[in-house]
């Protein structure tokens, strides 16, 4: 579903989607539609026969995009609650 469509639909599937998000937090089970994402081949230069020189970038949908930014922001606030995270870490 297309970012500007779940926009100009937001007000109408806003407590669908928390509920739906919410049961999948607390059940810790991500809803199977919400795993497929879209798979684009991206040139990494040289000859465009050879697929070896494509890279594969994977994009989720919106929704899953949501998920992972709730779920994010649950860890970073135990994580700084905590007091748990080495102040030098960095990438991983």
């Amino acid at each position: 579903v297309p970012r500007r469509c779940i926009k100009l639909a937001s007000s109408h599937i806003s407590d669908s989607l928390t509920t739906i998000l919410n049961q999948s937090l607390q059940q810790g089970v991500v809803p199977d539609i919400l795993k497929i994402s879209k798979i684009t081949p991206v040139d990494k230069g040289g000859e465009i026969t050879d697929p070896f020189n494509f890279r594969p970038i994977s994009t989720l949908s919106t929704f899953t995009q949501v998920l992972e930014k709730l779920v994010y922001q649950q860890i970073i606030n135990y994580v700084e609650k905590q007091n748990i995270l080495y102040e030098c870490q960095f990438g991983f």
